[in-house]
């Protein structure tokens, strides 16, 4: 639980200060989830799915971090 209350708090951090690619790393999360919505899945399939994109945007803002 802490865990995520930290994850948000640093996703609303990096999303006030923002680079492009910080943004687009969370742009394309937002995408990512909303297609896992709009699939037939089933709830946990869904969830998932959700969380598979959840993956993929923090390993995005770690490479982007890494990068600057």
């Amino acid at each position: 639980m802490i865990n995520k209350i930290v994850l948000i708090g640093l996703f609303f951090v990096l999303s006030l200060s923002a680079n492009g690619d910080i943004a687009k790393c969370i742009k394309t999360y937002d995408e990512c989830a909303y297609d896992c919505s709009q699939g037939d899945f089933c709830m946990s399939e869904a969830q998932d799915c959700v969380d598979e994109c959840k993956d993929k945007r923090d390993e995005c803002i770690k490479n982007t971090i890494k990068k600057n």
